[in-house]
């Protein structure tokens, strides 16, 4: 079967379906590097790839606003949340279970997101992660 049209076409199968990643480098977000699984003689540990994709959603969607101590804020920054995880929700990749954040201290606050991992059926967050 041709693969293309025109005089320049190859006559050649169509390119194999896109490959399905199972789990991702686990990053630590403090330090901004992938965690060393050091119990198992090296290597990476890992993480589901959707958790790393929602929490890297996040933390950019939330990146410089740490100074979150009104309510108009916290409303604020929830919004920005859901509307970078909208095209996951969108593809039904996920559901948003419930988005908390809170100021915990002076200068911290709190971004826990619940998602249930709707390609594998399982409830996550990225309490761990962020």
């Amino acid at each position: 079967m041709a693969y293309c049209q025109g005089p320049y076409q190859l006559l050649v199968e169509a390119p194999p379906s896109r490959s399905i990643l199972r789990s991702s480098r686990k990053i630590d977000f403090e330090k901004g590097d992938y965690v060393v699984d050091t119990d198992n003689g090296g290597g990476f540990e890992s993480m589901p790839s959707t958790a790393q994709r929602v929490a890297l959603l996040v933390i950019h969607a939330l990146h410089g606003q740490r100074d979150v101590i009104t309510a108009p804020q916290f409303a604020a920054a929830e919004d920005r949340v859901r509307k970078a995880l909208a095209a996951m929700v969108a593809a039904k990749e996920i559901r948003i279970d419930s988005i908390d954040i809170s100021r915990v201290a002076a200068g911290r606050v709190d971004r826990v997101v619940n998602f249930t991992d709707l390609t594998s059926r399982e409830a996550l967050n990225t309490e761990k992660q962020l």
